[in-house]
């Protein structure tokens, strides 16, 4: 359980960082590529002398599904910026985090794993929840097409993750795994600026340390998640349902240490994910 607690304490973190980087006005873009950069550097230095950074590595099973993983972050991220932009933050969180149902279906039908009646009713109770929690009084509903894009992506990178670290790839232990992954989304990241180059035109020293700081927590949250994902085998889909109530929730209470008012439907869905999570102990 320690790995699911950490697992959602730094996936909260990010969250923190970008409410922090509107505050003091830090560029979304360009912090995201260094933070992207970092990971990648955090990783290396981590594994010393067993880092990524050789021939061989090109040359070991995993390295492509790996790498093209990580083109889905950087994507998966702009969506969600662009959402929040065009519908809000409430609806944009609300796409992301409803994408659990893509990895607990690829979990049951391609893994087997076996889900009881309580566990199905605590899944459906967690969407609820996070509907209620996530959808905000004032502004009433729209739905725009790239809200089923953020659903796509970030469904698609909780599945990608779950599929290669059950791929057991012997070379690529989590934090291997998780430095190559940042790698790629780095790599594409570069490939929009040379396509772009504007887009980086606000990067400063605000950006750099926003990015570094984004960078620090964002690695260990996917390795943590990796661990987590391991101690949960077998039961996977559990793991990210009960991890995308917990962001939920904890982005929720720590919203209101930004005078972000939780409305009489978010506090009910945070009861409804009390019970959710009870349910599937």
């Amino acid at each position: 359980m320690i790995w699911l607690f950490l697992s959602i304490l730094f996936s909260t973190s990010l969250f923190i960082a970008f409410k922090l980087f509107s505050r003091f006005k830090v560029d979304m873009f360009s912090a995201i590529i260094v933070n992207y950069l970092t990971c990648f550097i955090l990783g290396n230095l981590y594994l010393g002398s067993a880092h990524i950074l050789k021939a061989e590595t090109i040359h070991q099973q995993g390295f492509i599904p790996i790498i093209s993983t990580g083109i889905l972050f950087i994507g998966t991220f702009f969506l969600m910026g662009t959402a929040t932009q065009k519908v809000g933050a409430g609806m944009s969180s609300m796409a992301s985090k409803m994408s659990v149902v893509l990895p607990v279906l690829v979990a049951v039908s391609f893994f087997h794993e076996h889900l009881s009646m309580l566990h199905v009713c605590g899944i459906i109770l967690s969407l609820i929840s996070v509907v209620l929690i996530s959808i905000k009084e004032e502004g009433g509903l729209h739905f725009d097409w790239v809200l089923l894009l953020v659903f796509l992506g970030s469904g698609l990178v909780d599945t990608g993750l779950n599929l290669l670290k059950n791929a057991n790839y012997t070379y690529f232990d989590s934090v291997k795994m998780s430095t190559l992954l940042f790698a790629g989304a780095f790599i594409s990241g570069l490939m929009i600026i040379a396509v772009k180059p504007s887009l980086i035109k606000n990067l400063n020293s605000r950006s750099l340390i926003g990015g570094i700081c984004l960078g620090t927590c964002n690695f260990i949250s996917l390795v943590v998640m990796f661990e987590a994902i391991e101690a949960f085998a077998g039961k996977t889909s559990l793991f990210f349902t009960f991890n995308n109530i917990g962001v939920v929730c904890c982005s929720a209470i720590f919203g209101l240490a930004f005078k972000e008012k939780l409305t009489q439907k978010g506090k009910i869905g945070l009861g409804i994910a009390i019970l959710a999570i009870l349910l599937m102990m």
